[in-house]
């Protein structure tokens, strides 16, 4: 039997529909975590979190005007075709590979989500600071929403700090 040295280790073998892998001399028959987890890093664009069907049931947890403007923007710089404009929101999906039959994947949920409750990772903190070191902070506040709102609160200029005197 001969395998690849770039493959060896990482992608799964099977024989007779049963994974095995090698310890020395010694073939053994992988257990299923180790047999799932060298899937996942032989094939990560088929296993990484934004390909994975969202927690929302529909599509209708999502910023249908926020989609539109994207569409309307991608006209406007000349990426997508004036027909966008009047497709459905389940084509524009579906073409840009953000939905799986009906549910949208968590990447669509990432960019387009209304509701950020169940997702900790849309959540990002903001912090300016006194001079060079971390000791003292201006400003300090948190922000929730999809990337787009996370971006757009980001690049803002910071906003006036509350001050409190003694």
């Amino acid at each position: 039997m001969h395998f690849d040295g770039w493959a060896w280790g990482m992608v799964p073998y099977t024989y007779h529909g049963c994974p095995y892998y090698k310890v020395e001399s010694t073939t053994k028959e992988m257990l299923r975590d180790m047999y799932e987890e060298r899937l996942r890093r032989s094939k990560p664009d088929m296993f990484a979190w934004e390909r994975q069907p969202s927690d929302f049931k529909d599509i209708t947890s999502l910023d249908e005007k926020l989609i539109r403007g994207v569409v309307r923007l991608g006209v406007e710089r000349g990426r997508l075709s004036e027909l966008a404009l009047t497709e459905p929101i389940e084509d524009v999906l579906s073409k840009w590979k953000l939905i799986t039959g009906e549910r949208p994947l968590n990447a669509a949920t990432a960019l387009f989500t209304k509701d950020t409750g169940m997702y900790t990772q849309f959540t990002m903190r903001l912090a300016r600071f006194q001079g060079t070191d971390k000791n003292e902070f201006i400003d300090n506040q948190r922000v929730e929403g999809n990337i787009f709102v996370l971006l757009n609160e980001s690049t803002m200029p910071p906003k006036q700090p509350i001050v409190t005197t003694p």
